[in-house]
């Protein structure tokens, strides 16, 4: 049997997640704005709790997620917005921002619900 995971405390704050979905052809632009749209997240770091590519079953790109923190979406689409990715208007064809409950996983340490709950 698996070990109990610790209870933590949730994330501070609203969290959303944002599904950026590439336009066709979007290969060339990506390489060309990749260091200041990473540039852009360091300058943002505090914002992310992550992010990253998405890629298809054959390992090419095919969009960006974010996983960030903001007042509202709103600001989150605001901080989306001051990507080069998406200023350049070459990279990506949709955006979804949806509120999210960050409640479980390795890289925050636990869970978020009393494990008193199963006793």
């Amino acid at each position: 049997m698996s070990q109990v995971p610790p209870t933590v405390p949730p994330v501070s704050g609203s969290v959303f997640m944002m599904l950026a979905r590439d336009k066709p052809g979007s290969e060339g632009p990506r390489g060309t704005y990749l260091a200041d749209h990473l540039r852009y997240v360091e300058a943002n770091f505090g914002a992310y709790l992550a992010c990253g590519p998405i890629h298809n079953e054959s390992g090419d790109t095919v969009g960006s997620f974010f996983l960030v923190t903001a007042e509202d979406a709103d600001g989150a689409a605001q901080l989306l917005a001051g990507d080069p990715y998406a200023q350049c208007g070459e990279v990506y064809e949709s955006v979804e921002c949806n509120p999210a409950t960050v409640a479980a996983g390795t890289w925050m340490g636990g869970v978020i619900w009393d494990q008193s709950i199963f006793s």
